[in-house]
């Protein structure tokens, strides 16, 4: 026989409600993109190697410190694709909602990254383009995969050009 209250028996048998989950548009974003590139890797087979950084989701302390200790670095942008194509060296894609902007890890790493390859002189540096939406960066991908003139790019892809 247990020695609980009423009060207790009542609240160990009322169901917990569970926290909603927070939308993460960001991420929604993200997997419909990727879910084009699997669709299409037979048509353009380097999409096989175009991939994603963890960055932006949600950890607890402990695999956060892990991430840390393996690597993972605050800043990095979402998408890479690590091929030389349309005169740049590789291509970075952020996503982000409507309202997102970069975050000032963002901006340095870009800066950054685009300082050195100033610095050692290279015809060519890598693009970094932000989107909001996965189907102008899958267009874009497609583009920048087939090496198609930057001339032949749709408007749409220009829009998510950086300046710098």
């Amino acid at each position: 026989m247990t020695n609980k209250t009423p009060l207790q028996l009542a609240l160990a048998a009322t169901p917990r409600l569970k926290k909603p989950k927070r939308k993460n548009e960001e991420f929604e974003i993200q997997k419909a993109y990727f879910h084009a590139i699997l669709l299409h890797q037979k048509t353009i087979p380097e999409m096989k190697w175009v991939h994603a950084s963890m960055n932006g989701r949600y950890s607890d302390p402990r695999t956060a410190a892990m991430s840390k200790a393996v690597g993972l670095k605050k800043g990095i942008w979402d998408v890479h694709i690590p091929f030389a194509r349309c005169g740049h060296t590789c291509a970075w894609i952020e996503f982000k909602t409507e309202q997102g902007e970069l975050t000032d890890e963002q901006i340095d790493f870009r800066s950054e990254v685009l300082s050195l390859h100033k610095n050692e002189l290279l015809r060519a540096e890598p693009l970094f383009l932000v989107y909001r939406n996965w189907s102008d960066a899958f267009d874009f991908t497609k583009l920048y995969l087939k090496n198609v003139d930057v001339e032949g790019w749709p408007k749409h892809v220009f829009a998510a050009m950086t300046d710098d």
